[in-house]
């Protein structure tokens, strides 16, 4: 049974993310003290994002959401979107380190303009942009694929209040004309 199998049979769907360490019991693995980065698991993260609704997919790293700095494997696709969003904790900061295909990090004002554009991975000179805390961004791919290595360090997590979203932009769940339209204006 290939991954997309396997997982959808763990959890009913492709989730947004899985642990390592779960991934790992899934496909039967053993995991020890230390984690190394394979080519295996991106592409497993590759096949899980393509599978997935939304075209994106995470493998977390770290054990426990409590943990301080989150590591994680951030799998894109082209045409996912993902709202444009700040963090509300004003400690929080976010690492992107290219691994595979290139991206823009796009960063706003707060009523939505475009401040800055960063492209970074293959094919440009940066393969890695950090976010300060209070930073609206989004993430847009601009190969078919790109995979990075993401931390995010703040001082303790709740996915209730991590991130603050703008009307300025569709939701995630917003009609896909609407998502579309969106993407298009900042493919500009």
């Amino acid at each position: 049974m290939d991954i997309v199998s396997l997982v959808k049979k763990q959890y009913g769907q492709i989730p947004p993310a899985i642990h390592y360490k779960d991934l790992c019991k899934i496909l039967g693995k053993k995991t020890g003290q230390v984690f190394s980065l394979e080519n295996q698991v991106l592409d497993l993260a590759q096949k899980l994002a393509k599978a997935s609704p939304r075209k994106r997919f995470l493998i977390l790293i770290h054990d426990d959401l409590k943990e301080t700095v989150h590591r994680m494997i951030n799998t894109l696709y082209k045409g996912t979107y993902a709202p444009p969003h700040k963090h509300i904790n004003p400690n929080t900061t976010e690492d992107f380190i290219a691994i595979r295909g290139a991206a823009k990090l796009i960063e706003f004002e707060e009523n939505g303009k475009i401040k800055n554009e960063l492209a970074f991975g293959t094919g440009f000179k940066a393969n890695f942009v950090e976010i300060k805390p209070g930073a609206i961004h989004t993430l847009v791919p601009l190969t078919d694929l790109f995979s990075c290595f993401e931390i995010k360090g703040q001082p303790s997590y709740n996915s209730k209040d991590d991130k603050l979203f703008f009307e300025w932009a569709p939701k995630e769940n917003s009609d896909p004309a609407e998502i579309e339209k969106f993407l298009t204006k900042l493919n500009k």
